[in-house]
């Protein structure tokens, strides 16, 4: 696992109860159902971070299902960027990088956008 320094720099917001759901992308989706809850520990347009370690590698694409309470559900597609780990080598967050927004499918919907910009903007800055 590689370990990075938290280095985003846009706007992050904590919110309350957020619950984050995944798959790995492109595996048979009958086989694949989605892993979690994991609490999200702060979240931008661009990227979230979670407690914990998911036990993927690096680059793998993952499909994610982001639950707020009293919120419609947000669907993404994202990929593991990296693990920050406590002074005891302990992973103690994995950080997802978010796709880019547009209309091919490879890409995360708008419609999902202006629901995360919603919750974004209701929300406290870390």
């Amino acid at each position: 696992m590689e370990e990075l320094k938290d280095r985003r720099y846009m706007e992050r917001v904590r919110i309350p109860m957020a619950k984050l759901y995944y798959r790995v992308k492109d595996r048979h989706k009958l086989l694949n159902s989605y892993q979690g809850p994991f609490p999200i520990s702060d979240i931008s347009k661009s990227s979230l971070s979670i407690e914990g370690c998911l036990n993927l590698k690096n680059k793998t694409q993952i499909c994610l299902k982001i639950s707020i309470p009293d919120h419609p559900e947000i669907l993404l597609k994202g990929q593991i960027l990296g693990f920050i780990s406590d002074r005891a080598g302990r992973v103690v967050k994995t950080i997802i990088q978010l796709m880019p927004y547009g209309l091919d499918p490879q890409y995360n919907s708008f419609k999902y956008k202006k629901r995360l910009e919603h919750c974004l903007s209701n929300s406290t800055p870390v």
